[in-house]
């Protein structure tokens, strides 16, 4: 097979079985030429309790859940592409865990883009919601009154819908007993957030 094109990338996220459609790119090696950081950065485990998935198939899994708009499409494929630079082991648990994996997702990500020629707001878009993909999990985690509800509508803005878009997808590709509970407290606190006043 052929090396896919960029165009050929952006059919394959928009298709009706879009995580089959790059594994089968990946597989058949089509696919690294154009995006060699997929294999390289994501073909990873993850050791912790919350996932059962590499992060490749994980950030799979979580992309075919997002809506078929491309720019949601290529942040839930790379929301996670971050981990693999910055992963490091709790010492009391033997746990990986991921320290500012967003961000440096959010910069990986915004070279790839460019490279491949997507429009400078796609590009914006994505990377934004990449790097703030854990906001919401941190803010239900953190306290839910109303004034850390106000500060999070406030720094999130226009993006809530596809942030929490994003987090439920997440959670949904995360290990099944986490994915429950985890995905039963995020719809539980986006219910709280549509009934909170914005700062005047």
């Amino acid at each position: 097979m052929a090396d896919v094109a960029r165009e050929d990338f952006d059919r394959l996220l928009l298709s009706d079985n879009p995580a089959a459609a790059v594994r089968q790119a990946l597989a058949d090696g089509s696919l690294d030429r154009l995006i060699p950081e997929i294999r390289r950065e994501m073909d990873v485990p993850q050791r912790t309790r919350y996932h059962h998935l590499p992060v490749l198939e994980h950030s799979l899994q979580t992309m075919a859940l997002m809506p078929p708009r491309l720019d949601e499409r290529l942040a839930g494929l790379f929301h996670d592409i971050g981990k693999r630079r910055t992963t490091t082991i709790k010492e009391r648990t033997g746990e990986e865990q991921y320290i500012g994996h967003a961000g440096a997702g959010a910069t990986m990500t915004r070279a790839i883009l460019e490279r491949l020629g997507y429009e400078r707001h796609l590009i914006e878009r994505v990377v934004r919601w990449i790097a703030r993909h854990m906001d919401l999990h941190m803010a239900a985690r953190d306290g839910t009154s109303l004034k850390a509800r106000r500060k999070l509508l406030g720094k999130v803005g226009e993006d809530l819908e596809v942030l929490q878009h994003l987090q439920l997808a997440d959670i949904a590709s995360m290990a099944p007993q986490i994915a429950e509970e985890h995905g039963r407290r995020a719809r539980e606190y986006h219910e709280l957030l549509a009934t909170t006043p914005r700062a005047e």
